[in-house]
């Protein structure tokens, strides 16, 4: 059963209890591509409910957003957006009980619990202590593309994320790394997180989902033209577009870069050292 909410956290409701047979609990900066690759894992898992930007508070998990996926595709969702005015209105609350009675009425075995720009060693014990059947998930873009995005994020929880994905960092918890780029460029390594996640992989799910802009009209990732034919984007050069990037970077970001991604444009090789 899925509960939720709303406290004194105000814009977010508090995730009472979470039960699943899989939950996918994914990391990753804003613009790392996490929300695509959410998408993906999401459209091998319909119907699914994804728990979107959450934080912990006090050993509790909430959320800010809301959404039931009923068929594959997000214009085939009902959604209860939850940010800003729209908590508590009647559209909320309207799609909030309809989420609710969609649960009540079907057996949903998945839930994608979201994560953004946090880090994953000061919450990870609060999200074990309320969620079970936990498979962590760190997602990292390269630091040349991660900061040419107009909200660049932060750089100590790049740094972790990357380490976490490079193996640099002891946990008690198994994680599954994936490399943004190569998930976005190469279906066999697609098959192969499949595989990790103990997906059932199916090429037509895949096609669509890989070209699929997630958020229609939202994504900063470019315009919604791009919807269904996303491969198009240019987000695996778009640091050529941006000449301060090294102002928001240093040198242990790049090298980090090179060790997981094997990738250093030329312009940057400099600040690899000796």
């Amino acid at each position: 059963m899925y509960e939720l909410t709303q406290d004194d956290e105000g814009l977010y409701r508090r995730i009472i209890k979470v039960d699943a047979k899989r939950n996918f609990v994914v990391f990753g900066m804003r613009k790392s591509g996490h929300h695509a690759i959410t998408n993906w894992i999401t459209n091998f898992h319909i119907p699914a409910i994804h728990f979107n930007d959450c934080i912990t508070v006090n050993n509790k998990i909430y959320s800010t957003v809301e959404r039931l996926y009923v068929d594959n595709g997000f214009d085939n969702s009902i959604a209860s957006f939850s940010r800003h005015e729209r908590r508590g209105s009647k559209q909320d609350e309207d799609n909030y009980n309809s989420i609710f009675k969609f649960v009540k009425d079907n057996k949903l075995e998945t839930n994608i619990v979201t994560f953004e720009s946090k880090e994953f060693l000061t919450n990870k014990d609060v999200i074990s202590n309320n969620i079970d059947n936990i498979t962590f998930v760190v997602v990292l873009r390269d630091v040349f593309n991660q900061y040419s995005e107009p909200r660049h994020p932060i750089n100590h929880i790049w740094k972790e994320h990357a380490k976490l994905c490079l193996g640099n960092i002891n946990t008690d918890v198994d994680i599954i790394d994936v490399s943004f780029n190569s998930w976005f460029s190469d279906i066999n390594y697609r098959e192969k997180l499949a595989e990790r996640l103990g997906i059932e992989f199916d090429s037509c799910i895949d096609s669509y989902s890989i070209n699929e802009v997630p958020r229609p009209g939202a994504s900063r990732f470019d315009s919604s033209n791009f919807n269904g034919n996303a491969q198009k984007m240019g987000v695996l050069s778009r640091y050529e577009l941006y000449n301060n990037i090294e102002e928001k970077i240093d040198n242990e970001m790049v090298m980090l870069t090179k060790e997981y991604f094997n990738f250093v444009p030329d312009r940057f090789k400099s600040m690899l050292g000796g």
